[in-house]
């Protein structure tokens, strides 16, 4: 049993999806593969991960703007981290 539960424990935020799918369970009871692909199709959002508002393009478009910033920011960062080590004052190369 802890197998099933461990293999469940992805759909703890969804417990309607579990119900739905014991409320329709085949003659033969399933095995712990068949009832995961049972739950996989009839899987039901949790509420409380779905958004009570729609946004904006307004909104869309200052979100796209800003994850712009940021990655042009990593960006440079990321570069100048790659540059190549400078040679050492003697002339010999670092290793």
């Amino acid at each position: 049993m802890n197998v099933w539960s461990e293999r469940l424990a992805g759909f703890k935020d969804s417990p309607e999806t579990i119900k739905r799918v014991l409320e329709c369970l085949p003659l033969d009871p399933p095995t712990l593969p068949q009832f995961l692909e049972l739950c996989r199709h009839a899987y039901v959002a949790p509420k409380h991960l779905m958004l009570d508002r729609t946004m904006t393009e307004e909104e869309y478009e200052q979100g796209r703007q800003q994850i712009s910033k940021i990655l042009d920011d990593l960006k440079q960062k990321m570069s100048m981290n790659s540059k190549p080590k400078k040679e050492q004052q003697d002339g010999s190369e670092n290793v």
